[in-house]
Protein backbone atom coordinates (compact mmCIF):
# COMPACT_ATOMS: atom_id res chain seq x y z
CA UNK A 1 0.00 0.00 0.00
CA UNK A 2 1.49 3.56 -1.05
CA UNK A 3 1.54 6.15 1.60
CA UNK A 4 -1.23 7.90 -0.33
CA UNK A 5 -3.58 5.28 -0.47
CA UNK A 6 -3.10 4.62 3.42
CA UNK A 7 -3.89 8.18 3.56
CA UNK A 8 -6.76 7.15 2.06
CA UNK A 9 -7.76 4.37 4.27
CA UNK A 10 -9.74 5.87 6.93
CA UNK A 11 -9.55 3.03 9.10
CA UNK A 12 -6.05 2.76 8.63
CA UNK A 13 -5.53 6.13 9.10
CA UNK A 14 -7.43 6.92 12.32
CA UNK A 15 -6.13 3.85 13.96
CA UNK A 16 -3.02 5.23 14.36
CA UNK A 17 -4.14 8.15 15.60
CA UNK A 18 -5.35 6.49 19.02
CA UNK A 19 -8.22 8.88 20.27
CA UNK A 20 -10.05 7.65 23.26
CA UNK A 21 -13.63 6.53 22.59
CA UNK A 22 -14.31 9.51 25.75
CA UNK A 23 -13.33 12.36 23.12
CA UNK A 24 -14.87 15.72 23.30
CA UNK A 25 -14.82 17.54 20.28
CA UNK A 26 -12.75 17.31 17.80
CA UNK A 27 -11.29 20.83 16.90
CA UNK A 28 -10.14 21.59 13.74
CA UNK A 29 -7.87 24.67 12.87
CA UNK A 30 -8.70 25.62 9.55
CA UNK A 31 -6.96 28.19 7.82
CA UNK A 32 -8.26 27.35 4.03
CA UNK A 33 -5.14 26.51 2.83
CA UNK A 34 -4.37 22.79 1.56
CA UNK A 35 -3.13 21.10 4.60
CA UNK A 36 -5.78 22.16 6.75
CA UNK A 37 -8.48 21.76 4.04
CA UNK A 38 -7.09 18.11 3.47
CA UNK A 39 -7.15 17.93 7.26
CA UNK A 40 -11.28 19.04 7.69
CA UNK A 41 -11.84 17.02 4.76
CA UNK A 42 -10.68 13.55 6.05
CA UNK A 43 -11.93 14.43 9.47
CA UNK A 44 -15.37 15.04 8.04
CA UNK A 45 -15.15 11.68 6.42
CA UNK A 46 -14.26 10.07 9.33
CA UNK A 47 -17.06 11.67 11.38
CA UNK A 48 -19.53 10.91 9.11
CA UNK A 49 -18.83 7.63 9.32
CA UNK A 50 -18.39 7.05 12.95
CA UNK A 51 -20.16 9.67 15.79
CA UNK A 52 -21.39 12.21 13.48
CA UNK A 53 -20.21 15.55 11.85
CA UNK A 54 -21.71 17.82 14.53
CA UNK A 55 -18.38 16.64 16.86
CA UNK A 56 -16.39 19.16 14.44
CA UNK A 57 -15.65 22.28 15.16
CA UNK A 58 -13.59 24.13 12.59
CA UNK A 59 -11.66 27.29 14.09
CA UNK A 60 -10.44 29.72 11.51
CA UNK A 61 -8.08 32.45 13.21
CA UNK A 62 -8.07 36.03 10.92
CA UNK A 63 -4.45 37.43 11.82
CA UNK A 64 -5.43 40.66 10.08
CA UNK A 65 -1.86 40.64 8.63
CA UNK A 66 -2.97 40.35 4.65
CA UNK A 67 -5.17 42.62 2.95
CA UNK A 68 -6.75 39.22 1.87
CA UNK A 69 -8.03 38.27 5.17
CA UNK A 70 -11.47 39.07 4.84
CA UNK A 71 -11.86 36.94 1.82
CA UNK A 72 -10.19 33.79 3.32
CA UNK A 73 -12.59 33.62 6.09
CA UNK A 74 -15.53 34.17 3.76
CA UNK A 75 -13.96 31.21 1.95
CA UNK A 76 -13.71 29.38 5.12
CA UNK A 77 -17.10 29.90 6.64
CA UNK A 78 -18.28 28.71 2.91
CA UNK A 79 -16.73 25.62 2.99
CA UNK A 80 -17.86 24.69 6.92
CA UNK A 81 -21.81 25.81 5.41
CA UNK A 82 -21.43 23.46 2.38
CA UNK A 83 -20.28 20.30 4.77
CA UNK A 84 -22.17 21.27 7.39
CA UNK A 85 -19.10 21.37 10.10
CA UNK A 86 -19.70 24.44 12.54
CA UNK A 87 -17.57 27.47 11.93
CA UNK A 88 -16.19 29.80 14.62
CA UNK A 89 -13.38 32.89 13.72
CA UNK A 90 -11.32 34.54 15.47
CA UNK A 91 -10.08 37.97 14.69
CA UNK A 92 -6.34 39.03 15.96
CA UNK A 93 -4.08 42.06 15.82
CA UNK A 94 -1.25 39.71 15.47
CA UNK A 95 1.00 42.61 14.25
CA UNK A 96 4.53 41.81 16.23
CA UNK A 97 6.35 44.55 18.45
CA UNK A 98 9.11 46.06 17.99
CA UNK A 99 12.28 43.49 17.94
CA UNK A 100 10.01 40.67 17.84
CA UNK A 101 9.46 37.73 15.22
CA UNK A 102 6.68 38.66 12.95
CA UNK A 103 5.75 34.57 12.65
CA UNK A 104 6.54 33.37 16.08
CA UNK A 105 4.20 36.40 17.17
CA UNK A 106 1.30 35.68 15.22
CA UNK A 107 2.17 31.77 15.88
CA UNK A 108 2.02 32.27 19.79
CA UNK A 109 -1.50 34.46 19.59
CA UNK A 110 -2.88 32.04 17.35
CA UNK A 111 -2.23 28.94 19.83
CA UNK A 112 -3.34 31.50 22.29
CA UNK A 113 -7.09 31.96 20.76
CA UNK A 114 -7.03 28.39 19.91
CA UNK A 115 -6.54 27.05 23.28
CA UNK A 116 -9.82 29.32 24.78
CA UNK A 117 -11.94 26.89 22.89
CA UNK A 118 -11.03 23.71 24.04
CA UNK A 119 -12.86 22.24 26.68
CA UNK A 120 -12.00 19.15 29.12
CA UNK A 121 -11.74 16.51 26.85
CA UNK A 122 -11.61 17.84 23.47
CA UNK A 123 -8.77 17.26 21.11
CA UNK A 124 -7.71 20.13 18.64
CA UNK A 125 -5.76 18.80 15.30
CA UNK A 126 -3.74 20.93 13.06
CA UNK A 127 -2.34 20.11 9.58
CA UNK A 128 1.39 20.01 10.48
CA UNK A 129 2.90 17.11 8.11
CA UNK A 130 6.65 15.60 7.47
CA UNK A 131 7.76 18.90 5.29
CA UNK A 132 6.58 21.42 8.40
CA UNK A 133 8.42 19.03 10.29
CA UNK A 134 11.61 18.97 8.20
CA UNK A 135 11.29 22.37 7.92
CA UNK A 136 10.52 23.30 12.07
CA UNK A 137 13.93 21.41 12.55
CA UNK A 138 16.12 22.92 10.00
CA UNK A 139 14.84 26.18 11.65
CA UNK A 140 15.81 24.93 15.13
CA UNK A 141 19.10 23.95 13.89
CA UNK A 142 20.06 27.25 12.38
CA UNK A 143 18.68 28.69 15.75
CA UNK A 144 21.22 26.23 17.52
CA UNK A 145 18.40 24.64 19.56
CA UNK A 146 19.02 21.86 21.79
CA UNK A 147 17.36 18.74 21.78
CA UNK A 148 13.62 19.97 22.76
CA UNK A 149 13.84 21.76 19.84
CA UNK A 150 14.99 19.51 17.58
CA UNK A 151 12.19 17.19 18.26
CA UNK A 152 10.35 19.72 16.52
CA UNK A 153 6.54 18.65 16.81
CA UNK A 154 5.04 15.77 18.79
CA UNK A 155 2.09 13.89 17.27
CA UNK A 156 -0.16 13.73 20.36
CA UNK A 157 0.69 16.79 23.05
CA UNK A 158 -1.08 18.14 25.73
CA UNK A 159 -2.94 21.12 25.63
CA UNK A 160 -5.11 23.99 27.79
CA UNK A 161 -7.78 21.43 28.74
CA UNK A 162 -7.44 18.93 26.40
CA UNK A 163 -5.41 17.50 23.33
CA UNK A 164 -3.54 19.02 20.27
CA UNK A 165 -2.79 16.10 17.70
CA UNK A 166 -1.10 16.15 14.50
CA UNK A 167 -2.44 13.57 12.38
CA UNK A 168 -0.48 14.25 9.25
CA UNK A 169 3.19 14.03 10.23
CA UNK A 170 3.72 10.95 8.43
CA UNK A 171 2.89 12.45 4.95
CA UNK A 172 4.04 14.84 2.66
CA UNK A 173 3.29 18.28 0.95
CA UNK A 174 2.86 16.23 -2.61
CA UNK A 175 1.30 13.81 -0.93
CA UNK A 176 -1.63 16.02 0.77
CA UNK A 177 -1.91 17.69 -2.85
CA UNK A 178 -2.52 14.49 -4.81
CA UNK A 179 -5.34 13.84 -2.29
CA UNK A 180 -6.44 17.47 -2.41
CA UNK A 181 -6.37 17.44 -6.45
CA UNK A 182 -8.27 13.78 -6.23
CA UNK A 183 -11.02 15.02 -4.29
CA UNK A 184 -11.84 17.76 -6.32
CA UNK A 185 -10.72 20.43 -3.60
CA UNK A 186 -10.40 24.65 -3.60
CA UNK A 187 -8.15 25.64 -1.31
CA UNK A 188 -6.84 29.04 -0.57
CA UNK A 189 -3.19 29.97 -1.60
CA UNK A 190 -1.29 32.39 0.78
CA UNK A 191 0.68 34.79 -1.59
CA UNK A 192 2.68 35.52 1.53
CA UNK A 193 3.76 31.93 1.54
CA UNK A 194 6.70 32.90 -1.31
CA UNK A 195 8.05 36.16 0.68
CA UNK A 196 11.59 34.76 1.19
CA UNK A 197 12.01 37.15 3.92
CA UNK A 198 10.32 34.85 6.30
CA UNK A 199 13.17 32.12 7.57
CA UNK A 200 10.24 29.39 7.36
CA UNK A 201 9.76 30.46 3.31
CA UNK A 202 13.45 30.63 2.65
CA UNK A 203 14.02 27.13 3.66
CA UNK A 204 11.11 25.50 2.08
CA UNK A 205 11.55 27.64 -1.42
CA UNK A 206 15.52 27.56 -1.45
CA UNK A 207 17.17 25.13 1.08
CA UNK A 208 15.01 22.51 1.28
CA UNK A 209 14.65 21.89 -2.59
CA UNK A 210 18.20 22.19 -3.27
CA UNK A 211 18.68 19.81 -0.22
CA UNK A 212 16.62 16.79 -1.94
CA UNK A 213 18.44 17.35 -5.30
CA UNK A 214 21.04 15.63 -3.64
CA UNK A 215 19.48 13.92 -0.81
CA UNK A 216 15.91 13.04 -1.89
CA UNK A 217 14.39 11.67 1.34
CA UNK A 218 15.33 14.56 3.19
CA UNK A 219 11.94 15.00 4.86
CA UNK A 220 11.67 11.51 6.02
CA UNK A 221 14.93 11.49 7.44
CA UNK A 222 14.75 14.65 9.23
CA UNK A 223 11.32 13.33 10.74
CA UNK A 224 13.55 10.61 11.91
CA UNK A 225 15.89 12.33 13.42
CA UNK A 226 13.63 14.75 14.76
CA UNK A 227 12.15 11.33 16.80
CA UNK A 228 15.70 10.70 18.37
CA UNK A 229 15.94 13.95 19.68
CA UNK A 230 12.45 13.56 21.07
CA UNK A 231 14.06 10.82 23.37
CA UNK A 232 17.13 12.40 23.96
CA UNK A 233 14.78 15.28 25.07
CA UNK A 234 12.77 12.96 27.05
CA UNK A 235 15.76 11.85 28.84
CA UNK A 236 16.79 15.53 29.99
CA UNK A 237 13.46 15.67 31.31
CA UNK A 238 13.61 13.05 33.66
CA UNK A 239 16.53 14.31 35.19
CA UNK A 240 15.30 17.74 35.50
CA UNK A 241 12.56 16.34 37.21
CA UNK A 242 14.38 14.72 39.77
CA UNK A 243 16.73 17.65 39.75
CA UNK A 244 13.87 20.42 40.28
CA UNK A 245 12.83 18.32 44.00
CA UNK A 246 15.90 19.75 45.39
CA UNK A 247 16.19 23.00 43.51
CA UNK A 248 12.13 23.96 43.56
CA UNK A 249 9.83 25.68 46.70
CA UNK A 250 6.93 23.63 47.89
CA UNK A 251 4.68 25.02 45.86
CA UNK A 252 7.21 25.35 42.75
CA UNK A 253 6.87 28.99 41.84
CA UNK A 254 10.57 29.81 42.78
CA UNK A 255 13.65 28.16 42.52
CA UNK A 256 16.45 28.26 44.96
CA UNK A 257 19.86 29.67 43.71
CA UNK A 258 21.99 27.85 46.54
CA UNK A 259 20.54 24.67 45.22
CA UNK A 260 21.38 25.58 41.43
CA UNK A 261 24.66 26.21 41.55
CA UNK A 262 25.44 22.76 44.04
CA UNK A 263 24.37 21.35 40.13
CA UNK A 264 26.49 21.45 37.31
CA UNK A 265 26.38 23.90 34.69
CA UNK A 266 24.73 21.66 32.22
CA UNK A 267 22.05 19.84 34.70
CA UNK A 268 21.70 24.03 36.34
CA UNK A 269 20.72 24.98 32.83
CA UNK A 270 18.53 22.01 31.88
CA UNK A 271 16.19 22.43 34.94
CA UNK A 272 16.13 25.85 34.59
CA UNK A 273 14.96 25.78 31.00
CA UNK A 274 12.64 22.34 32.13
CA UNK A 275 11.10 24.85 34.87
CA UNK A 276 10.47 28.15 32.64
CA UNK A 277 8.61 25.68 30.17
CA UNK A 278 6.51 24.25 33.05
CA UNK A 279 5.50 27.90 34.35
CA UNK A 280 3.96 28.28 31.12
CA UNK A 281 7.08 30.61 29.33
CA UNK A 282 9.21 30.63 26.23
CA UNK A 283 12.48 29.25 27.10
CA UNK A 284 15.21 31.64 26.83
CA UNK A 285 17.82 31.17 23.87
CA UNK A 286 21.03 30.66 24.90
CA UNK A 287 22.72 33.86 25.18
CA UNK A 288 19.82 34.65 27.08
CA UNK A 289 20.37 32.21 29.37
CA UNK A 290 23.40 33.09 29.46
CA UNK A 291 22.67 36.02 30.86
CA UNK A 292 20.61 34.75 33.42
CA UNK A 293 23.42 32.98 34.78
CA UNK A 294 25.47 36.30 35.01
CA UNK A 295 22.97 38.67 35.83
CA UNK A 296 20.64 36.73 37.81
CA UNK A 297 22.51 33.88 39.55
CA UNK A 298 25.64 34.74 40.12
CA UNK A 299 24.30 38.60 41.63
CA UNK A 300 24.18 39.60 45.23
CA UNK A 301 21.37 38.74 47.49
CA UNK A 302 20.78 42.34 47.71
CA UNK A 303 20.21 43.27 44.60
CA UNK A 304 16.99 42.60 42.44
CA UNK A 305 18.25 41.49 38.92
CA UNK A 306 15.69 41.25 35.84
CA UNK A 307 16.04 39.48 32.30
CA UNK A 308 13.52 39.44 29.13
CA UNK A 309 12.68 37.97 27.00
CA UNK A 310 9.70 37.28 24.83
CA UNK A 311 6.64 38.37 27.05
CA UNK A 312 8.41 36.97 30.09
CA UNK A 313 10.25 38.68 32.98
CA UNK A 314 12.91 36.51 35.48
CA UNK A 315 13.77 37.56 38.51
CA UNK A 316 15.36 37.00 41.84
CA UNK A 317 14.55 37.96 45.10
CA UNK A 318 17.24 37.06 48.06
CA UNK A 319 17.88 33.19 47.38
CA UNK A 320 14.63 32.70 44.88
CA UNK A 321 13.90 33.32 41.27
CA UNK A 322 10.53 33.55 40.12
CA UNK A 323 9.52 34.25 36.62
CA UNK A 324 6.34 36.43 35.62
CA UNK A 325 4.84 38.44 32.68
CA UNK A 326 5.83 41.98 32.01
CA UNK A 327 5.09 44.28 34.87
CA UNK A 328 2.93 47.14 34.10
CA UNK A 329 3.93 50.37 34.50
CA UNK A 330 3.72 51.26 38.54
CA UNK A 331 0.88 53.82 39.39
CA UNK A 332 1.18 57.58 38.87
CA UNK A 333 2.67 59.10 41.99
CA UNK A 334 0.37 60.56 44.25
CA UNK A 335 -2.44 58.43 42.76
CA UNK A 336 -5.01 58.25 45.29
CA UNK A 337 -8.94 57.38 45.21
CA UNK A 338 -11.82 56.38 47.78
CA UNK A 339 -12.64 52.63 48.27
CA UNK A 340 -16.03 51.60 49.63
CA UNK A 341 -15.44 48.53 51.77
CA UNK A 342 -18.87 47.12 50.39
CA UNK A 343 -17.61 46.67 47.27
CA UNK A 344 -14.84 45.16 45.97
CA UNK A 345 -11.66 46.94 44.26
CA UNK A 346 -9.89 46.58 41.27
CA UNK A 347 -6.29 47.32 41.20
CA UNK A 348 -3.07 47.30 38.80
CA UNK A 349 -1.50 44.14 40.21
CA UNK A 350 -4.87 42.40 42.04
CA UNK A 351 -7.81 43.12 43.86
CA UNK A 352 -9.12 43.97 47.58
CA UNK A 353 -11.72 43.24 49.12
CA UNK A 354 -13.38 43.29 52.47
CA UNK A 355 -15.71 41.24 54.53
CA UNK A 356 -17.42 42.37 57.80
CA UNK A 357 -16.17 40.21 60.82
CA UNK A 358 -15.14 40.19 64.31
CA UNK A 359 -12.17 39.93 66.50
CA UNK A 360 -8.43 41.16 66.50
CA UNK A 361 -7.93 40.16 63.09
CA UNK A 362 -10.13 42.89 61.88
CA UNK A 363 -10.25 46.47 60.98
CA UNK A 364 -12.12 48.63 63.06
CA UNK A 365 -12.95 51.89 61.60
CA UNK A 366 -15.57 54.71 62.11
CA UNK A 367 -16.66 54.83 58.30
CA UNK A 368 -17.31 52.41 55.24
CA UNK A 369 -14.87 54.38 52.80
CA UNK A 370 -11.29 54.51 53.30
CA UNK A 371 -8.45 56.17 50.85
CA UNK A 372 -5.98 53.91 48.65
CA UNK A 373 -2.74 55.09 48.13
CA UNK A 374 0.61 53.63 47.05
CA UNK A 375 3.87 54.05 48.37
CA UNK A 376 6.06 57.35 48.19
CA UNK A 377 8.99 57.09 50.26
CA UNK A 378 8.29 57.86 54.10
CA UNK A 379 5.56 55.46 55.40
CA UNK A 380 5.61 54.61 58.70
CA UNK A 381 2.69 52.92 60.50
CA UNK A 382 2.24 51.88 64.36
CA UNK A 383 2.96 48.25 65.83
CA UNK A 384 3.29 47.00 69.13
CA UNK A 385 3.72 50.42 70.04
CA UNK A 386 6.56 51.05 67.87
CA UNK A 387 6.52 52.95 64.27
CA UNK A 388 7.79 50.81 61.54
CA UNK A 389 9.03 51.86 58.03
CA UNK A 390 7.32 50.05 55.03
CA UNK A 391 10.70 48.83 53.89
CA UNK A 392 11.58 47.13 56.87
CA UNK A 393 8.19 45.61 56.69
CA UNK A 394 8.38 44.77 53.26
CA UNK A 395 12.02 43.11 53.53
CA UNK A 396 10.14 41.17 56.35
CA UNK A 397 7.05 39.99 54.78
CA UNK A 398 9.31 38.89 51.66
CA UNK A 399 7.50 41.40 49.50
CA UNK A 400 10.27 41.48 46.36
CA UNK A 401 11.49 45.17 45.39
CA UNK A 402 9.67 45.09 42.06
CA UNK A 403 6.02 44.63 43.52
CA UNK A 404 6.55 47.30 46.38
CA UNK A 405 5.19 50.17 44.32
CA UNK A 406 1.91 47.94 43.84
CA UNK A 407 0.97 46.67 47.17
CA UNK A 408 -1.87 49.34 48.58
CA UNK A 409 -2.46 51.00 51.08
CA UNK A 410 -5.38 51.77 53.05
CA UNK A 411 -5.79 55.39 55.04
CA UNK A 412 -8.67 57.19 56.98
CA UNK A 413 -8.01 60.51 57.84
CA UNK A 414 -4.57 60.76 56.21
CA UNK A 415 -3.31 57.96 58.81
CA UNK A 416 -2.30 54.68 57.43
CA UNK A 417 -4.18 52.15 59.22
CA UNK A 418 -3.75 48.90 57.00
CA UNK A 419 -1.22 47.13 54.30
CA UNK A 420 -4.14 44.17 53.52
CA UNK A 421 -2.61 40.98 53.82
CA UNK A 422 -0.16 42.21 56.00
CA UNK A 423 -0.54 44.05 59.10
CA UNK A 424 -2.93 46.54 60.44
CA UNK A 425 -2.17 49.77 62.51
CA UNK A 426 -2.34 48.98 66.56
CA UNK A 427 -5.26 51.79 67.51
CA UNK A 428 -7.23 50.50 64.13
CA UNK A 429 -6.97 46.68 65.06
CA UNK A 430 -10.24 45.46 66.53
CA UNK A 431 -10.81 43.96 70.27
CA UNK A 432 -11.65 40.43 70.61
CA UNK A 433 -15.63 41.15 70.14
CA UNK A 434 -15.87 43.93 68.21
CA UNK A 435 -17.05 44.49 64.96
CA UNK A 436 -14.62 45.48 61.89
CA UNK A 437 -13.21 44.07 58.48
CA UNK A 438 -11.13 41.73 57.51
CA UNK A 439 -9.00 42.88 54.27
CA UNK A 440 -8.41 40.32 51.25
CA UNK A 441 -5.48 41.52 48.97
CA UNK A 442 -5.38 38.90 46.05
CA UNK A 443 -2.30 39.24 43.72
CA UNK A 444 -3.03 38.65 39.65
CA UNK A 445 -2.33 35.60 39.09
CA UNK A 446 -1.02 36.51 35.39
CA UNK A 447 1.35 38.04 36.54
CA UNK A 448 2.92 37.72 40.58
CA UNK A 449 4.03 34.55 41.15
CA UNK A 450 1.65 33.51 44.28
CA UNK A 451 2.15 34.09 48.02
CA UNK A 452 6.31 35.57 48.93
CA UNK A 453 5.67 33.32 52.42
CA UNK A 454 8.36 31.07 51.07
CA UNK A 455 10.40 34.19 50.39
CA UNK A 456 10.78 35.21 53.91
Amino acid sequence: MTALNALLSLDKFFTGLDIPPETGRLLIAYSGGLDSHVLLHLMREFTRQTSGVSRLLALHVNHGLNPQAAEWSAHCQAVCQQWQIDFRQVELDARAPKGESQEAWARKLRYQALQQFVEPRDVLMTAHHQDDMAETLLIQLFRGSGPAGLAAMPVKIGFGQGWHYRPLLSYTRNQLKEYAQQHQLNWIEDDSNLDDKYDRNLIRNTILPAIRQRWPAISQTLHRASGLQAQAASLLEQLATMDLQTCTTGSGNYLRVSSLIQLSNERAANVLRYWIRTQGFTVPSARQLAEIFSGVIQASQDTSPCVSWFGTQLRRYRDYLFITAPLPAPPEPGLEFKWDLNNECNLILGKLKAERSKGDTALSVSTDTLTVRFRRGDETIRLAGHHHQLRKLYQQYGVAACYREFVPLLYSDNTLVAIPGMVIADEFRAGINEAGWILHWTESSTVCPGSWDECK
